[in-house]
């Protein structure tokens, strides 16, 4: 059917380690970055172009890191959660029929 999507528990907790292991390569390639930033550490020379450089240089480093961090963070956390989403959908049905109390 066009516009609908169907997925079935199974399908949702195989991606789960996906997501899980972008997030640890995110955090591996922001370590590998902010460990060879200080290497670099006065590129910009101190003449008056080099100030400049460096002043808008060093809070974009900053929002990058920021970011990376977020990211590697937001997907780590989909694994776990994308595990969860599937075991809601399979105890869905039976959480949603109504039980006979025998009486």
């Amino acid at each position: 059917m066009a516009g609908q999507m169907r997925v079935t528990p199974a399908q949702v907790r195989a991606a789960a380690p996906t997501f899980t292991a972008a997030g640890e390569a995110v955090g591996s390639a922001l370590a590998a970055l902010t460990g060879a930033l200080p290497a670099s550490a006065g590129m910009c020379g101190d003449d008056e172009a080099g100030q400049r450089f460096r002043a808008s240089y060093e809070p974009r480093v900053r929002e990058l890191t920021k970011a990376m961090q977020g990211l590697a963070k937001g997907l780590d956390s989909l694994g776990p959660g994308l595990v969860a989403t599937a075991g809601n959908i399979e105890h869905a049905d039976g959480s949603s029929v109504m039980h006979s109390t025998g009486r």
